[in-house]
């Protein structure tokens, strides 16, 4: 366990709540319904940005609040350290107000 939780895992599956397959995400908090996602901006063409806005809106759309970080926060621990907790507080927002992460991870 880290100071955030549970640890994430890593490369994980996520399902709907009937079980239907949604995305694989680089890391997920289940115990906060956080998703971590470790970018280059080479990743982006048009049509793949359009496809990730689409995959982004599925989880969001679930309760799942994500963060995104490039080389720049990975290189400075304390910016990507900053952009975690800003990911786990608006979770603990979410949660607080009832609102779950409505997705099961594999």
């Amino acid at each position: 366990m880290s100071a955030w939780g549970e640890l994430p895992r890593t490369q994980a599956e996520l399902f709907s709540t009937d079980g239907r397959f949604l995305t694989r995400v680089d890391f997920y908090w289940p115990d906060l319904g956080v998703v971590g996602e470790a970018d280059g901006r080479e990743k982006y063409t048009d049509q793949e940005l359009w496809r990730e806005k689409r995959r982004q809106e599925a989880l969001t759309d679930r309760g799942v609040v994500l963060a995104r970080w490039g080389w720049s926060e990975a290189r400075r621990p304390a910016l990507l350290r900053a952009t975690l907790l800003r990911a786990f507080h608006r979770a603990g927002q979410l949660r607080s107000a009832g609102i779950p992460a409505n997705v099961c991870a594999a």
